[in-house]
């Protein structure tokens, strides 16, 4: 098991069969740019010619998108919220339909972003839209994932217990306001019973 993404793919860090690879601080919305600042895109397609096809790869991005990047390209193109979160949902699918055309034999699977955090910047929006933004974008995702036929793990269910009535993290399931504490919430497990489809 590969799992590439931002810094949230730690929460399997005590999962010892999976690979970890963390792109620092790519987003949903860059990774189909060439030549983005992260360098995400041109790493991920670097790193794929370098794994075992025969092992599943896990996409894990759009945290950061959600906790600020869709609220500020909001403010700045003066669109709806819903409309930027379908424009980086459609970006970062056409990234992984790419992804997926490279090798017939890659077995993907889109990990959907955890709850929002309690964290608070001034360039993050009210934590309740976070939340509610960060729905919007699991929901859109999980539809755009079955019409090509990519296999989505649903935050939104199997996490659901990890937030409150808001959507919002349980301070107690992480020591930083952002991420789940994975010493704390053995979500492994979980996902281990969606892949073998006991969930």
């Amino acid at each position: 098991m590969n799992i590439i993404g931002d810094s949230h793919i730690h929460i399997y860090k005590n999962w010892l069969p999976a690979k970890l690879y963390h792109m620092e601080h790519a987003t949903a919305w860059g990774l189909l740019n060439e030549n983005n600042k992260s360098g995400s895109h041109a790493k991920i397609k670097d790193l794929l010619t370098k794994l075992d096809v025969r092992n599943t790869i896990v996409f894990m991005f759009g945290e950061i998108d959600c906790r600020y990047l869709i609220w500020i390209k909001s403010i700045e193109t003066n669109k709806e919220l819903i409309e930027v979160i379908d424009e980086t949902v459609s970006r970062y699918m056409k990234f992984l339909i790419s992804i997926k055309f490279l090798d017939d034999r890659l077995d993907l699977i889109v990990h959907g972003v955890p709850p929002a955090g309690w964290h608070s910047d001034k360039n993050y929006a009210d934590r309740l839209i976070r939340a509610k933004i960060t729905q919007a974008f699991n929901i859109r995702l999980k539809i755009a994932c079955k019409e090509v036929e990519i296999d989505f793990f649903d935050t939104e269910v199997y996490f659901k217990h990890l937030a409150d009535e808001d959507g919002l993290l349980l301070k107690k399931n992480s020591s930083d306001e952002v991420h789940i504490d994975a010493d704390k919430v053995n979500v492994s497990e979980i996902f281990i019973q969606f892949f073998e489809g006991q969930i």
